[in-house]
C-alpha cells in the first residue's frame, strides 16, 4: 500500500528563514520511519532532504494516520542555529550510532569476578582508605 500525504499547512517563516509544513500521512501498514516520511515530503514539495527536518510525528491509537510537522530551511547555518540540538541528533542518526557502539562494548556482569580482583584479606595499594571526618568544634 502506498503512503499518501495530505498537506494541511505550508507557511513561510521569514524570521527563522524556513518553511513550516504540517501534513497528514495515511495509507500505511505500520507507522513509517522518519526517513521514509522525509523522502516522500521532499519528493512531493521539491525540498532539499539535507535541509529538511521532521520535527514531530504524532499518531492516535487505532488510526492509521500520522500528523507530521516538518521544517525546511534555506541554508544549513539557519538549520543549526534555530533547531534544538536533540532534534538535529535525532535527524542525523548520531544517537543511534552511539547506542550501537555502546552495545558492542561488553558489560561486566555483577556476579563475574575479574582476574585482577584480590581475595578477601589481601590488601591492595590501590584501594582507597576511608576518609577521616573532621572533629566537630566545640
Amino acid at each position: 500500500m502506498r503512503m499518501e500525504v495530505k498537506v494541511i499547512e505550508d507557511k513561510e517563516n521569514v524570521f527563522f528563514n524556513r518553511r513550516e509544513i504540517s501534513f497528514y500521512v495515511h495509507g500505511f501498514e505500520a507507522t513509517p520511519k522518519r526517513d521514509e516520511i522525509k523522502q516522500e515530503i521532499c519528493k512531493r514539495l521539491n525540498l532539499s532532504p539535507e535541509l529538511t527536518i521532521i520535527v514531530s510525528i504524532s499518531q492516535r491509537f487505532g488510526i492509521k494516520q500520522c500528523a507530521v510537522l516538518a521544517h525546511s530551511y534555506k541554508d544549513k547555518d539557519g538549520m543549526e542555529r534555530y533547531t534544538a540540538k536533540y532534534i538535529l541528533e535525532r535527524a542525523s542518526g548520531k544517537k543511534k550510532a552511539k547506542a550501537k557502539k555502546q552495545e558492542a562494548v561488553p558489560q561486566k556482569q555483577p556476579g563475574q569476578e575479574s582476574s585482577t580482583q584480590k581475595q578477601p584479606g589481601q590488601e591492595s595499594s590501590t584501594q582507597k582508605q576511608p576518609e577521616q571526618q573532621p572533629e566537630p568544634k566545640v
